[in-house]
């Protein structure tokens, strides 16, 4: 329980502080594949609701484990989110996840519940920090082509 607690506190710190760290500042926008992305755009995770849970998993009758997001992500967001879960499906017994607006929905029993909402926030977390780094890395590079005219 305290692991999680820290774990989630240190999700709630503002996305904007590494960048401000590398000199940046949060309005520092980076080409990321085709379109621009703001670290403001990047979702976190505020919390859980988390439904009465049974021993089996039957995502037919059973309510959903939500984990709740700050803002709605963007298309390609949800897209690399859900190819990160797919690719960590048999290692964590994760299936069925999707993002509902601002909600990631996923499916745990109670043996299991609070192993997957530690999974789902550290996906978050890792492709945050993914998506950070490729805008650092971009902004770098745009401001030294830009110094090397």
């Amino acid at each position: 329980m305290k692991r999680l607690g820290r774990f989630l506190a240190r999700l709630s710190q503002p996305l904007s502080v590494s960048l401000l760290n590398l000199g940046h500042n949060s309005t520092t926008a980076a080409r990321t594949g085709q379109r621009l992305l703001s670290v403001t755009m990047l979702p976190r995770i505020v919390g859980f609701v988390v439904p009465p849970l049974r021993e089996n998993v039957d995502s037919s009758a059973d309510e959903a484990i939500t984990a709740l997001l700050d803002i709605e992500p963007s298309a390609r967001w949800t897209e690399l989110f859900l190819i990160q879960c797919g690719a960590l499906a048999s290692q964590l017994s994760l299936a069925e996840v999707r993002i509902e607006g601002s909600e990631i929905l996923f499916y745990g029993s109670v043996c299991n519940a609070r192993e997957l909402a530690d999974a789902v926030a550290a996906m978050v977390a890792t492709l945050n920090e993914r998506l950070m780094q490729e805008g650092n890395l971009a902004a770098g590079s745009t401001g030294a082509s830009k110094a090397g005219r």
